[in-house]
């Protein structure tokens, strides 16, 4: 079976939803029990579809060489931060979602994701947005970049929540879009790329560190003094 045609059948089912069979019929002019037949085919089960949420679906639409952009305009801003996630965890990262400190020194990071093979660890920006300036752009890596100061100040307290972190000798921040032309970088410390191109990023990481000169952000979880955490938690 085509997969341009299972793509379909999952861009339409994750637009009007998995139980209007009658109305993915209709736009696609495919039979209700040819689109049955054919999400069989890719191993999904029609009648099974509400064990899937979005992101398993997003996921189920790369695996048939789905766009990652067209897929995520099908998301909201909280499906895209997971829809990275999985794929990052899919490569074997370990990935944390949602990583808060309260202040002192507090600061939110969407995705923190390492590879403690290379001891390297990507502090990751979602950015949902269908347009961005590039001024814009540039805010949100010096806001990214203060954000990973304030994480490097509190890494002592992170890895005993996360141990694997301490397994990282620097941090690479990256913001990744809905709409980019290219993976290039703001400053000399920052990737952007767009989703579209995420799978290529994660895949050939060290080659774009080089091309785009990235001066990656050294991070020692052993050296911190227990003085610096006196107040709070995280």
């Amino acid at each position: 079976m085509s997969e341009r045609i299972i793509r379909e059948i999952l861009l339409m089912i994750l637009r009007v939803g998995a139980y209007d069979l009658k109305k993915i019929s209709e736009s696609l002019k495919i039979s209700e029990e040819k689109i049955i037949e054919i999400l069989d085919s890719a191993g999904i089960s029609y009648y099974d579809l509400e064990k899937y949420d979005k992101i398993d679906l997003a996921l189920k639409y790369l695996e048939f060489k789905g766009d990652p952009e067209k897929i995520s305009e099908h998301l909201d801003w909280r499906d895209f931060e997971k829809f990275i996630e999985k794929i990052f965890r899919n490569y074997g990262y370990y990935v944390v979602r949602g990583l808060r400190s309260s202040p002192p020194l507090g600061f939110e990071i969407d995705l923190l994701a390492t590879d403690v093979f290379k001891r390297r660890s990507y502090v990751i920006d979602c950015k949902h947005w269908r347009r961005s300036r590039e001024k814009i752009l540039k805010e949100v890596a010096e806001d990214l970049i203060e954000r990973i100061r304030r994480l490097v100040k509190k890494c002592f307290r992170i890895k005993r929540i996360y141990p694997w972190i301490k397994e990282s000798d620097h941090v690479i921040p990256i913001i990744i879009t809905l709409r980019e032309t290219e993976t290039r970088k703001i400053f000399d410390k920052v990737i952007v790329a767009p989703i579209h191109l995420l799978k290529d990023l994660i895949e050939n990481i060290d080659y774009y560190i080089d091309l785009l000169e990235i001066k990656p952000i050294k991070i020692s979880c052993e050296t911190l003094e227990l003085e610096d955490f006196k107040q709070k938690d995280l």
